[in-house]
């Protein structure tokens, strides 16, 4: 599929974008999002840190749908749904948002 998609100027996921940054930038980056997305996971877990962890979610999965959108456009084209995923996510955040305010 990938091969289909590439004359339309896809190159791949968002994780091989950074990659392409340069070989320690690209992998700084992930991991520094990877870790970033593991803390906020755990402190979803906590009744006292839930609504902090759910608005800090938020605002790194629409920061960084925004900026790879923005830097790799043809990554919303990612056949897995890269990016598209993240439409969903957000009002899935809201959500848990709206519950957690609710107890």
């Amino acid at each position: 599929v990938v091969e289909v998609l590439r004359p339309l100027g896809h190159r791949g996921t968002a994780h091989s974008a950074a990659l392409r940054l340069g070989s320690k930038s690209g992998k700084y980056l992930i991991r520094q999002v990877s870790g970033l997305d593991a803390v906020l996971g755990v402190l979803v877990l906590s009744r006292r840190t839930l609504r902090l962890a759910a608005w800090l979610m938020l605002a790194s999965v629409l920061g960084y749908t925004l900026l790879i959108g923005v830097l790799w456009p043809a990554v919303w084209l990612d056949p897995f749904g890269g990016l598209l995923k993240n439409l969903a996510l957000a009002p899935a955040i809201l959500v848990l948002l709206a519950w957690a305010r609710q107890r």
